[in-house]
């Protein structure tokens, strides 16, 4: 049975209160040292075997000690540059742990690690990145940042900064007063996640007893993922405010990377960012998509709010895709219509249905031509127009019918319906069609909103290059100047 992620860490992830804080068993998996490799090769130049034997490793004493004595024996530039030989500036190996992390829906990230690999991964998922790795960094931070990291042990990309030795872990606090402030508060306002870490660990256990244990007992719930633990540990930490999470429970294979799987269910379970991406998928973060709109007023359809409700579509998925770092343009359908084939040479956005948008209408007429001669389409919806508008999808076995809302009376049940689409751009290999349009203005009216609440991407189904989602927008009397309406995903169902 997998593993299940604690409601409470759910909870802060959607209230945006989370802190993640990394530990180097994150790194070990793209080929950076651990701990004890790390103090393993120090130990080599000194001559100094681990006190419990090569198969138990070094002790607790020993991994403070040994770097110590390194310094001790040779000086402090010797062993910052052996640090630095030692951890390389980039991966030798691929590990997804880094990626998973930097697309977790967090804003602030401490590590004690001194490789780059997370402000490596933050910056590759275009997050907007402050980094603070020494105590001027901490003095001069200003709090405008959409993200920070703190490498509160410093980063091999600053030699002075390491902190390794015992007497630089016993300084700490006076030679780091800000840092230490920072991550007290820290501790009391925002939830901690601590990833990368054994209870052993000697960078664990130095952030514990110098900030975390000071504070205990909190009111304020933290966790803390391990490969195993006693119960008589997990009771301890959580007297303190720290729960564990066992991550034996993401795997019973050996070999399979459970911290991995771990922090797969937890982006699938609080990252918008992820749904949308997920949604929008392989968009070029260094091209605009163009979103396509109505130009014109559309007669049949003359409410208060339109064609507005289309630029208000559009406006949220700029918003969208800006959190995934995609770049979008607003285009005039008219416009686009006469330029189709440089349009759907490319991903592209359609917002309105073949009623209101000539793209969209172009679009889907190719489409059911194919159909009609016989021919596959990735494109598996069909709209039919009338009094009473009819939308079908072949694929998932869905078709709707509504009314005009306008024309609804009052006191009844009444429904209208919305397409949001991903289809395989039949003009353009690798590429994709987004459509979003409903049946009337109403439905795509409630686009926009489905749109801005971005949570309500984690609803939409998935299925290989085609995802269809039909909206059941239900509403008693329409107001245009103030719908009111709910709304859900139709199940899927057999094929038509």
């Amino acid at each position: 049975m997998p593993g299940e992620i604690p409601q409470g860490l759910v909870e802060a992830f959607n209230q945006q209160r989370v802190a993640l804080f990394v530990g180097a068993g994150a790194s070990v998996a793209s080929g950076m040292p651990t701990w004890n490799q790390l103090i393993g090769e120090l130990a080599d130049e000194l001559g100094i075997k681990p006190e419990g034997g090569a198969a138990v490793g070094f002790s607790p004493r020993q991994l403070l000690l040994i770097p110590q004595y390194f310094e001790n024996s040779q000086g402090r530039r010797a062993l910052t540059d052996k640090i630095r030989q030692i951890i390389p500036r980039n991966a030798s190996q691929a590990s997804s742990i880094p990626g998973l992390l930097a697309n977790l829906s967090c804003h602030l990230y401490y590590t004690t690690n001194f490789d780059v690999l997370l402000e490596t991964a933050l910056a590759a998922a275009s997050r907007d990145v402050d980094l603070v790795s020494t105590e001027s960094d901490a003095h001069d931070y200003s709090g405008a940042s959409k993200c920070l990291v703190r490498k509160i042990h410093g980063t091999r990309e600053t030699a002075d900064s390491l902190i390794i030795t015992r007497s630089d872990f016993a300084q700490f606090e006076t030679l780091h007063p800000v840092l230490t402030e920072q991550l007290q508060i820290d501790l009391t306002t925002t939830t901690f996640l601590f990833v990368g870490y054994g209870l052993g660990d000697p960078d664990f256990n130095s952030v514990y007893d110098r900030s975390f244990y000071r504070l205990s007992p909190m009111n304020r719930r933290h966790y803390m993922t391990v490969l195993g633990c006693t119960e008589h540990e997990r009771r301890d930490l959580l007297n303190r405010g720290l729960e564990l999470i066992d991550l034996t429970a993401w795997s019973d294979t050996p070999g399979v990377d459970r911290l991995t799987n771990f922090l797969q269910d937890l982006r699938e379970a609080t990252s918008d960012a992820f749904h949308i991406s997920r949604f929008f998928s392989n968009l070029d973060r260094d091209k605009r998509i163009p979103i396509v709109v109505p130009s014109l007023v559309n007669e049949i359809e003359p409410y208060v709010f339109y064609p507005a409700m289309d630029l208000q579509v559009a406006h949220a998925l700029e918003e969208a895709l800006a959190l995934i770092g995609v770049g979008a343009v607003v285009q005039p359908d008219k416009k686009a219509v006469m330029r189709a084939d440089e349009f759907l040479a490319q991903d592209v956005i359609l917002v309105g249905s073949p009623r209101g948008n000539e793209l969209t209408k172009y679009v889907f007429s190719c489409a059911a031509q194919d159909l009609a001669r016989g021919e596959a389409s990735p494109i598996t919806s069909q709209f039919f127009p009338g009094e009473v508008r009819v939308l079908v999808d072949h694929a998932v076995g869905i078709s709707v019918e509504a009314a005009d809302p306008a024309c609804s009376g009052e006191g009844e049940d009444h429904h209208e319906y919305a397409l949001i689409a991903r289809y395989r751009n039949p003009w353009a290999e690798g590429r994709h069609l987004f459509v979003l349009a409903g049946l009337w203005g109403l439905g795509t009216a409630v686009i926009g909103d489905f749109i801005k609440d971005t949570p309500n991407f984690r609803r939409l189904p998935w299925d290989g290059n085609e995802t269809v989602a039909v909206l059941d927008i239900q509403f008693h009397h329409y107001d245009p100047d103030n719908p009111v309406y709910t709304w859900d995903v139709i199940p899927r169902k057999s094929e038509l």
